[in-house]
């Protein structure tokens, strides 16, 4: 074969992008069952147009991995804020909550057999509406919160950002707002007692991470007990825990502390704040003296998380 010069970068090469991409399947969105039972994933599959598809697997000794979405035409990926968010969530050890690239969200249960349904549609008809960061309730089944997009008037400035919480009756799929006018959400979560939900929120022009605010809210029911679920937010209850905008102080991960053995111990919250200059981590008791500490005695002059 005869030999030529040529510019750097500008000879032909056999490791083609195809090449490199064909067999580049990405894994994320890992998750584990509330039973501790069951794991799942998604896959971003380049031979399968670039769709995210999810994988299953029981954590009993024999159990293989199971495709949750076998039919190509299911990419479960969420848009919300253009970069996405968690695009899906188990409802159970048999059931998961998903949102498709089109927009909808589908809940998809296994079988007895270890196979695994056709989605089913759980948010109302809509083109413009977007959904990701699913938060089942623990015991109210078919209630989810949910980050909402509205892109009814598509354009960045435009679009609408609520926190919603969507359920099922007689006819068919229902959506109400929980809380809106920020212009982002994110983290919805139910705490154990199911007495209160917490969220993140911030505004443009901050990122999440320069300027975003915590807020908890107390869930209002009905004359039987039931949630309320065309008022979820109790009126007046709804507070700022921590958090400062315009690039003052950032707020992220919110998660409950897993309940008591006998369920007698109060909600509590623990979450990232970066106010000393550090992510550190902090807790905070709605039922109980309402300050926001630090879980360690001391900061530790470092990045938590």
């Amino acid at each position: 074969m005869a030999k030529s010069a040529a510019p750097y970068g500008s000879w032909p090469s056999p490791i083609t992008t195809d090449l490199v991409l064909s067999s580049a399947v990405s894994l994320g969105d890992l998750s584990v069952s509330h039973s501790g039972r069951a794991v799942a994933w998604t896959e971003g599959r380049p031979e399968e147009k670039g769709r995210n598809a999810l994988v299953y697997q029981h954590l009993s000794g024999s159990a293989k991995q199971e495709q949750v979405l076998p039919d190509v035409k299911w990419n479960a990926r969420s848009r919300v804020h253009e970069y996405g968010g968690a695009p899906w969530t188990f409802e159970s050890d048999s059931s998961i909550l998903f949102s498709s690239f089109d927009g909808p969200a589908f809940r998809v249960e296994r079988g007895e057999d270890g196979s695994w349904g056709e989605p089913k549609q759980v948010t109302p008809a809509s083109s413009v509406l977007r959904f990701a960061d699913f938060a089942p309730h623990s015991s109210q089944k078919g209630v989810t919160l949910a980050v909402v997009e509205d892109h009814t008037e598509d354009k960045p400035s435009t679009v609408v950002n609520t926190l919603g919480v969507i359920s099922s009756d007689s006819n068919g799929p229902t959506l109400h707002t929980v809380a809106s006018g920020a212009d982002f959400y994110a983290s919805p979560r139910w705490s154990p007692s199911g007495q209160f939900l917490t969220w993140v929120q911030w505004n443009h022009p901050d990122m999440p991470w320069e300027g975003s605010e915590l807020w908890v809210a107390k869930v209002a029911r009905d004359s039987s007990g039931s949630l309320n679920l065309s008022q979820l937010v109790e009126p007046g209850s709804a507070v700022k825990v921590a958090g400062a905008l315009r690039n003052v102080e950032s707020v992220s991960q919110p998660r409950w502390a897993l309940p008591s053995e006998d369920g007698t111990a109060p909600d509590k919250l623990v979450f990232l704040s970066d106010r000393t200059g550090f992510y550190e981590l902090y807790v905070f008791e709605p039922e109980g003296d309402k300050e926001v500490k630090l879980l360690l005695k001391e900061p530790t002059g470092a990045d938590v998380g």
